[in-house]
This record gives structure tokens, C-alpha cells and sequence, in this order.
């Protein structure tokens, strides 16, 4: 069995997940900016799960963290909402601390792991992910493999550059994002704070229906972008917007405007789906991770 923590900006998840994928004492805690406090609520789980469990049952722990992960160090660069995991030594740290080795990586890796092997893109060799928030980011999965890149930045879909017309060039994080989505409807409606109520919105107001519209555009475009500069078996959004019930469509449809304009390709369609594992990915694909460590 693996001991399985999920690090995020505000809480960390943690549970014993069985090599039939069950998960064990799972259990959710808030979180301080305080590299000590985290080390010692992971460690007390952990002699939770020792005292439940003989110590020989776990293979190790396993964990997703935001930041620019180094796998092999147990290292995080980069930056996030906690300031204080970014230079500590994970791997080194917490075998001192519970005698179990350690594994560490991104936490979209993660979530891209846990959909390559057990979800939406199961079977597959070759996958990209695309999550779409606050930015866009994602995953580069080579032969089941994550590709981090030479500066660990592999699948940082967001920066990718795009030509918006009136507002010159912009980064896809900057026209494709649930923020994004939410800038745009504010400029007719201050009072927006969310995206559901653009969507809402976008049912009856065609102000609204023209904003979401330019949403989906961009993610198309991205989407196309990415097919065409990888081509992988096929891209699986996540974030919350993608649980839109008709997500996938939107973005198929834009898909097949963009292609359909004069002078550009039909050749290669994108393979769109969306994630199957949205909580429990990120603890999932750390498990993943471990086994591939």
C-alpha cells in the first residue's frame, strides 16, 4: 500500500490507497505556510497508518505538490501559494522523519498520471493535458512518461502565445481561462463573480452567449495548437469548467469553425474528453508516480 498526500494552497489531502486503488483513512486537514507544520501533519498520518496497518504493508509515500517538482531530488522550485515548500528536500526530510522513501511530483503530473492509467485516456501511450483555472496549465505524457522539460515547465499550456486581434498578442492563460471568462463578463457586468454565472447568463443574454463563444475559442485554438506541436492520442481537459455537460462539444465545435477557415488544415482533428477523476486525482496519480520511481 502507498501513503498518499495531495499538498494544496489551502488544506492537504491524505489517504492509504490499497494496490486495488481503495482508499484508506482518508482524510482532509488545512494547512499553514509553514514547511514544520506540514512535515508534522504528514507525519502524524503516517504513524496513523502504521498503528492501523503493520509498517511492512507500505510500499512508501507518495505526493502531489504544486510548483516546479524536481522528481529526482525531491526538490520543488518555481513558486505557489506556499511559500515555504520551495527549497525544503522532501525525499531526504521525510525518510528522516517516518524511515518510508518517498516520492514526489507536480500535482497536474499527478492528476495526469491517475487519467492515463485508471481514467479518461486508460489504454493510451501518448496524452497531453489541459487544465483550465485561475491560468491553463497541463501535462506532457510521453510512453506513459511524463516530459517535464529542460526547465520542468513541460505542458505550461498557458504561456502559449495567440494573436486576439483588437489586444495584439496574448498568452492563452490571458483569453482561454475560467479568469479569463469571468474579465471578459465583468466588463458588461461588474457584479459576476464566478463563471456558472456567466454560463447562466450566456442562456438568455446574447452579450453573455458572445463571451462564453470567445471563451471556447481560445480553448479550441489552444487545443489545436497543442495537437498540432505534439500530436497526442488525445487531450484531456479538467478544471471545473469542464464539468459544463456540454464542455466537450463547445470545443469540438470551435474546433471544426477553426479548421474550416480558409488556407488552414483538416488533416488532424484533436481527440477531446474530459477527466474522470477530478478530487481524487491528484492522490491517485502520486501513487502512479511512486510505481514509476
Amino acid at each position: 500500500m502507498h501513503i498518499c498526500f495531495d499538498i494544496g494552497g489551502s488544506s492537504i489531502k491524505m489517504a492509504i490507497i490499497t494496490p486495488e486503488n481503495e482508499f484508506l483513512l482518508k482524510k482532509t486537514v488545512p494547512v499553514v505556510d509553514n514547511i514544520q507544520v506540514i512535515y508534522q501533519i504528514m507525519n502524524v498520518f503516517v504513524d496513523e497508518a502504521k498503528t492501523a496497518f503493520p509498517t511492512e504493508a507500505f510500499v512508501g509515500i507518495a505526493i502531489s505538490a504544486p510548483g516546479a517538482v524536481d522528481t529526482k531530488t525531491g526538490v520543488i522550485g518555481g513558486a505557489s501559494a506556499l511559500e515555504s515548500i520551495h527549497g525544503p528536500n522532501f525525499k531526504s526530510d521525510l525518510f528522516e522523519l517516518t524511515h518510508l522513501p518517498v516520492a514526489i511530483e507536480n500535482d497536474a503530473n499527478c492528476a495526469a498520471l491517475a487519467e492515463l492509467y485508471y481514467g479518461a485516456a486508460k489504454g493510451c501511450q501518448d496524452i497531453c493535458t489541459m487544465v483550465i483555472g485561475s491560468g491553463v496549465g497541463g501535462t506532457i505524457v510521453k510512453s506513459q512518461k511524463v516530459h517535464h522539460g529542460h526547465n520542468l515547465h513541460g505542458g505550461e499550456f498557458g504561456y502559449m502565445l495567440v494573436h486576439t486581434g483588437e489586444d495584439g498578442i496574448q498568452s492563452l492563460s490571458n483569453v482561454g481561462s475560467t479568469r479569463a471568462l469571468v474579465e471578459h463578463a465583468q466588463k458588461i457586468d461588474a457584479t459576476i463573480e464566478n463563471g456558472e454565472q456567466v454560463f447562466e447568463l450566456a442562456k438568455t443574454d446574447e452579450r453573455f452567449q458572445a463571451v462564453v463563444d470567445s471563451f471556447y475559442f481560445y480553448v479550441a485554438l489552444g487545443a489545436i495548437n497543442v495537437q498540432y506541436t505534439y500530436d497526442p492520442e488525445c487531450i484531456v481537459f479538467g478544471g471545473a469548467v469542464s464539468k459544463q455537460a456540454d464542455f466537450i462539444q463547445r470545443v469540438q465545435e470551435q474546433i471544426q469553425a477553426i479548421i474550416k477557415r480558409p488556407g488552414m488544415s483538416h488533416t488532424i482533428v484533436p481527440t477531446c474528453v474530459t477527466c474522470h477523476f477530478y478530487n481524487d486525482a491528484n492522490l491517485l496519480g502520486a501513487k502512479v508516480n511512486f510505481s514509476q520511481q
